[in-house]
């Protein structure tokens, strides 16, 4: 520190200074420090410092309100904002919350972009009813991720940022979003949500400019993947990428999830581009079918990229690696417009490679298509990617 100290006195160019302020080994106690070393290194140490904000705790959620509330112009450097939040208390406790002070230190951030809001470890999820401290600020986020507020009580809020092109939201049990609204409309570019919000979303009367989904199915007592991908109809004039996670308990009776979800995407979404579709259900007495991974005749023209990471369980021919190659071949050459493709085995034993992750192997056939039309390939172990 003393050496900075001397270089500053001499003048170190101010692009110096940015560029040790930014490095990224540049943790948060050394950017502190920086601070003290000159006034032209505090003001890029403080840049950096506020620019993204990640406040874990009660406390540091207080000391941050008061440093901005103190120094007003350190707000508007503010671009991404990590908040945890613990359950309000009405008792005096430490962990409470001043939510009054929280709103008015975010209307002095009017350049926030990217908010994040969760629940601290142990909370209860979409449990406060306090999100009134989002709504009248001049901010316009782009990207919105939420577990901490209750669906319904951030309604206002999300009608209001128009510019919001990433929403996250993945509560299994009520939607977001509204079938009927009034003011501007909302548009999405990205939109994650569970698949009773997603299909409560396409019901709306917002404007359906989403491009992107991820979806997160949840299986119960009975499957809603048709509903759900039904839904995403609605926005097949622009949606272009897809992601579909499975998660739940599968049982004899929901039968192949993903080869259904295949046949559904190509029939409401025939424009699609890029899709990944990742099994991570549970599976309860299930044995494995002679049937192949997708083996039928998939009308998907448009596709470029397809990422699939089935339940080995289900598949005969994935239990070695033989046949997962002679599968992604197969659906390689099924799909002419694929330039990409990648089917990953993930939690079998390790038939072709001893190498594994947790205790389960893995390992990925990964397919190109070049631009002559040769089709090359590689088997690559997950403990190497």
């Amino acid at each position: 520190m003393a050496i900075l100290s001397t270089l500053t006195r001499e003048a170190l160019p101010a692009e110096i200074q940015g560029l040790i302020c930014q490095h990224s080994r540049a943790r948060f106690r050394t950017l502190f420090q920086l601070c003290l070393v000159s006034r032209t290194f505090r003001a890029e140490a403080e840049r950096v410092l506020y620019e993204r904000v990640r406040l874990p705790k009660t406390k540091n959620i207080r000391a941050w309100c008061i440093a901005l509330q103190s120094r007003p112009k350190l707000a508007v450097r503010v671009n991404d904002l990590i908040l945890y939040m613990p359950p309000a208390r009405l008792d005096g406790s430490d962990n409470m919350v001043d939510f009054r002070l929280l709103s008015n230190t975010l209307r002095l951030c009017g350049n926030l972009e990217t908010l994040s809001i969760f629940p601290r470890e142990g909370g209860e999820l979409y449990s406060s009813a306090q999100a009134w401290i989002l709504d009248g600020h001049t901010f316009r986020l782009r990207k919105l991720v939420n577990s901490y507020f209750r669906p319904m009580e951030l309604w206002k809020f999300v009608n209001s940022q128009t510019a919001l092109q990433y929403l996250s939201f993945t509560h299994e049990k009520r939607a977001i979003f509204r079938r009927h609204t009034t003011g501007p409309e909302l548009s999405l570019m990205t939109l994650q949500a569970s698949d009773m919000a997603l299909r409560e979303y396409s019901k709306s009367s917002l404007d359906h400019k989403v491009e992107v989904v991820k979806v997160n199915i949840h299986y119960r007592k009975y499957a809603m993947e048709t509903e759900t991908i039904v839904a995403l109809g609605q926005f097949s004039k622009t949606l272009v990428g897809l992601k579909v996670t499975l998660t739940g308990i599968m049982t004899p009776e929901l039968g192949r999830a993903m080869d259904r979800i295949v046949s559904l995407v190509a029939l409401n979404l025939p424009n699609l581009k890029f899709l990944e579709i990742i099994d991570d259900s549970i599976m309860i007495g299930y044995p494995s079918s002679e049937q192949p991974l997708l083996g039928f005749p998939i009308s998907l023209p448009r596709l470029e990229r397809l990422m699939l990471r089935p339940s080995a369980r289900l598949y005969v021919e994935l239990s070695d690696s033989h046949g997962c190659k002679n599968a992604a071949e197969r659906i390689m050459a099924s799909l002419p417009s694929l330039k990409d493709f990648s089917l990953h085995i993930l939690g079998q034993k390790a038939y072709a490679y001893p190498l594994t992750i947790d205790g389960q192997a893995g390992y990925v056939w990964k397919m190109k298509r070049l631009s002559n039309g040769v089709v090359s390939s590689m088997l690559v172990n997950m403990g190497d990617i």
